[in-house]
């Protein structure tokens, strides 16, 4: 076992020599992790954040992701590759991202597209939540909503939700949920993104159609459908 005393003086070692002592220890694969989080979780201790070596390649990752957006294309903004492009110019790593996150639908951004932008958010410290979703509707379809939520509801977070929706006639089925506002509440009136745990359950719906959010086996809501995209084939 890798003791406490041993963490106290590894935590201040270079990340590869630490690397390097817990896989010459006799430790399993479990214990290797609980000391990786240890040895950088003392107290007084240093996160351990990307070398700048690291995040030179950032500026690569984005600059693969901005040569798949084709020409014409607009962000939510109004904002083009070309945008990006001058951003990385200059650096604005971030800006650079969040543009080529803010590009709508599902026709030419590839799950590859969407890989490229969670890595380069991880690796500067960003929450890469928002590009695993639309990663996910570009192999599943899109559909989004327009949900009105009752007064009595209880208020929606962003994302991290998996309510239960009813599609017609008593069918309930679970979907995730992605509100495009930071909380939706009681009252009030967004578009939401979804995604069905069982995607076969939803086919018959089209734009236009109704369908209801449940809170605690109780109507709590009303969502009518505003887009739907089919996978590719």
């Amino acid at each position: 076992m890798v003791d406490f005393h041993q963490l106290r003086t590894w935590h201040a070692d270079e990340v590869h020599d630490v690397v390097r002592r817990l896989l010459t220890a006799d430790v399993t694969s479990n214990d290797i992790a609980r000391a990786w989080g240890l040895a950088f979780d003392l107290s007084g201790a240093t996160s351990v954040r990307s070398a700048d070596h690291d995040l030179a390649e950032v500026e690569e990752v984005l600059a693969l992701a901005a040569a798949q957006v084709p020409p014409g294309a607009c962000s939510d903004a109004g904002l083009t590759g070309f945008d990006v492009e001058e951003y990385l110019e200059h650096t604005e790593w971030e800006l650079a991202l969040d543009v080529l996150g803010d590009f709508e639908g599902i026709t030419w951004q590839t799950p590859r597209y969407w890989d490229l932008l969670a890595g380069a958010a991880v690796q500067m410290d960003l929450d890469p939540a928002w590009f695993h979703w639309r990663r996910g509707e570009s192999i599943h379809g899109l559909l989004r909503a327009e949900l009105t939520l009752d007064p009595a509801a209880e208020g929606v977070r962003f994302q991290g939700t998996r309510p239960v929706w009813d599609l017609s006639g008593g069918e309930r089925r679970v979907a995730a949920m992605w509100v495009e506002k930071q909380t939706l509440e009681p009252g009030e009136r967004a578009t939401v993104r979804l995604r069905p745990l069982l995607p076969s359950a939803w086919t018959h719906l089209a734009r236009g159609d109704l369908i209801t959010y449940q809170q605690f086996g109780e109507s709590m809501g009303t969502a009518k459908i505003v887009e739907k995209v089919p996978p590719r084939p």
